[in-house]
């Protein structure tokens, strides 16, 4: 009787394991949606234009191992506080100035803008 109930065991501790990595991968998923989302909607409101500055840090697009593509980030600042953001734009070098519109309320939450 005892290998029965150990294996019982062991199915259950696989289907638990199962589970907890289906739920882990949907909450990462719902997670960055539900950001974008937030973040959207901020944008799309109260928002204040200012200058930007691209600086020597890389972000890299996407998962290309043969192009090794990337875009720098650019730096602004808010009353005294500096902030950071990613210019999605390969074109761009260091020392270029940007547009940017930041969240009044959120001065961390950013975007380029023509």
């Amino acid at each position: 009787m005892k290998p029965k109930i150990q294996k019982r065991k062991r199915q259950s501790f696989k289907t638990y394991f199962y589970l907890l990595t289906c739920v882990s991968v949907i909450s990462v998923f719902a997670g960055k949606m539900l950001y974008r989302i937030i973040t959207n909607r901020l944008l799309a409101s109260d928002t204040i234009k200012a200058k930007a500055e691209i600086i020597d840090e890389k972000n890299f697009i996407g998962n290309s191992p043969v192009s090794h593509e990337f875009a720098y980030s650019y730096r602004y600042s808010v009353n005294g506080k500096t902030f950071k953001g990613n210019s999605f734009n390969p074109k761009l070098k260091p020392g270029d100035t940007i547009n940017i519109a930041y969240v009044q309320s959120y001065p961390s939450v950013s975007k380029v803008v023509e």
